[in-house]
């Protein structure tokens, strides 16, 4: 910092006072700045012996009988972490690049080393969870949560710890005396100051107060060295908050565009305003940790105040405005369009997927294949033959699906009237064989299976959170949670299968499926789901561990 910075950062922390006196106390700290140039100083080094400034103007306001907003502790507590963070650099810088890599290697297996620390921490984390799991739930889904909190909290200070403990032992042992030496060296210099101006008046009063050097110790370092973690923490989250505030820019823009088209969904509008102005609050704060900016309380706390009001006007905006909305589900399509394709039948023909068959005897050495789908603009249907399992699978593509510029405007017309219609695409697969060829295809599909399939059942236990209808009223909609998971999906299931299936109860799902053709990979809820058969469903009064059991391994 120069002289014209010094000076102008001591004006503007003084500009309660009046005119004279302010110009009275520059004039004065550029006498001093002068006179220590004079005896051989640089600018900077002459500031710095100046002392800090927040300090500086504080005294000054002091002597003047003038109380401060309000002291900036957080400010004054980093300048020092960067203090240290400087004078461990300047003690890097002095070794040579062979001695810096083999740091970074030793520096990485400490972290492996504090990796494997947690190993513990795992085992006492599933032992709350075994514990809290007789609980009934949500308690026990609390409790959990409240333990792993603890450990994982209990976890990261140790490591910390462990993590400078270690660091300080092996390379920095003579740094750790030297930082808290220059930091004691400048508290002292600080306070004798405090003690020159406490003297003055104790003058007037015959009163003098004795003033103890502030002692710092390791815990401070360890302290210190963490905030330095959290800024870094905090910067790479700043780059989360600036992709989240681009997308609610983006949809901020399309709910303009669709007010001014005359679509009233006014509170979703006011929410993406209250979601955008959140996002700007949590960058503002961000930014001002890590820049070790003044935070404005009272402009925060009008912000956040701000944000609040807002989320809970659109809340109940929306809320009227959803409850309003009618979403109509057409009936399919009147105009189809159909395409077909012949195949040859060969003695080791196989089928899979779904269709339906038709039977037609007239067809004694092919097979035709026919999908019928909505005509919809120039959308074309193709058949598509997967080879698989020594035959086909019947799958499809579909071409020339665009962006479509009549059903965009007919949709905005429809939202005006707050009205969704859904239109379901169907594709209808029909193959029509002789009675033959059908005991033929479904002879070598048998073939197939039990050649290369082994079939494998397990059982998972559920809780039921929700049953809702489906569009189809052949199924419903399940919204489960697997025990010790906090992973819930909402699942299709026939409804003669679930029609007794009551909310809030356990049930033991069983499942079926063939290996090798179908393998389970991430076992998630909707992979068994999607890629198994479900057997049956019954209710279980099991609790705990009990519920567990995995599949059988391949």
């Amino acid at each position: 910092m120069n002289k014209e910075e010094f000076l102008t950062k001591l004006r503007k922390k003084l500009d309660v006072l009046e005119d004279k006196e302010i110009e009275d106390i520059i004039s004065e700290y550029e006498g001093y700045i002068e006179e220590k140039k004079s005896r051989g100083l640089t600018e900077e080094e002459a500031i710095k012996e100046l002392g800090d400034l927040n300090e500086i103007s504080s005294d000054l306001l002091g002597a003047y009988k003038v109380k401060q907003k309000g002291s900036n502790y957080l400010n004054k507590f980093i300048d020092k972490v960067s203090q240290i963070f400087d004078k461990v650099l300047n003690e890097l810088s002095t070794k040579s690049g062979k001695d810096i890599l083999k740091f970074v290697v030793e520096i990485c297996l400490i972290i492996l080393l504090i990796c494997i620390f947690k190993i513990p921490f795992i085992f006492i984390k599933d032992l709350g969870w075994n514990i809290f799991s007789t609980l009934s739930y949500p308690i026990s889904n609390t409790f959990y949560s409240i333990w792993s909190f603890i450990i994982e909290l209990s976890y990261f200070i140790l490591a910390i710890i462990l993590f400078i403990k270690i660091i300080q032992k092996r390379y920095f042992e003579g740094i750790s005396e030297k930082i808290v030496a220059d930091l004691e060296e400048q508290d002292v210099k600080k306070n004798k100051k405090k003690i020159k101006k406490e003297t003055i008046e104790a003058s007037q009063t015959k009163e003098i107060r004795e003033v103890t050097p502030k002692k710092h110790s390791i815990i401070d370092m360890v302290i210190n060295i963490c905030i330095l973690f959290l800024k870094v923490i905090v910067t790479m989250c700043l780059f989360g908050v600036i992709c989240y505030l681009i997308g609610m820019a983006f949809l901020i823009v399309i709910g303009i565009y669709l007010l001014i088209k005359g679509i009233t969904y006014f509170g979703i509008f006011i929410l993406f305003i209250a979601l955008f102005l959140g996002g700007v609050l949590l960058l503002q704060l961000g930014t001002y940790f890590i820049f070790n900016k003044k935070v404005k309380g009272g402009h925060i706390l009008a912000e956040l105040i701000t944000i609040i009001l807002l989320t809970g006007i659109g809340l109940s905006i929306s809320t009227i405005e959803i409850a309003n909305t009618e979403i109509i589900y057409n009936s399919p399509y009147e105009k189809t369009k159909t395409t077909t394709k012949e195949l040859s039948i060969s003695e080791d023909l196989a089928l899979y997927g779904n269709y339906n068959i038709i039977i037609d005897n007239t067809l004694t050495d092919t097979i035709k294949i026919e999908y019928t789908y909505p005509d919809i603009n120039n959308v074309e249907v193709n058949i598509d033959l997967s080879y698989y399992d020594n035959g086909y699978y019947l799958d499809y593509n579909i071409r020339n699906l665009s962006w479509n510029k009549n059903f965009f405007d007919e949709f905005i017309e429809n939202l005006k009237d707050k009205k969704i219609y859904i239109n379901p695409f169907e594709i209808e697969k029909n193959v029509y064989m002789s009675l033959n060829t059908q005991e033929l295809l479904f002879k070598n599909k048998e073939i197939n299976s039990n050649d290369n399939d082994i079939i494998y059942e397990f059982t998972r236990t559920y809780n039921i959170l929700k049953v809702e209808e489906s569009n189809d009223y052949a199924y419903l909609y399940l919204v489960v949670r697997q025990y010790q998971f906090e992973e819930i999906a909402t699942v299709k299931v026939l409804r003669s299968m679930a029609d007794t299936i009551e909310e809030g109860k356990n049930y033991e799902f069983t499942f079926r499926y063939n290996y090798p053709s179908t393998q389970i990979e991430n076992d998630t809820i909707e992979e068994l789901f999607l890629k198994c058969q479900l057997v049956s469903i019954n209710a279980t009064d099991k609790a705990g561990l009990e519920q567990t059991e995995e599949p059988d391994e391949p």
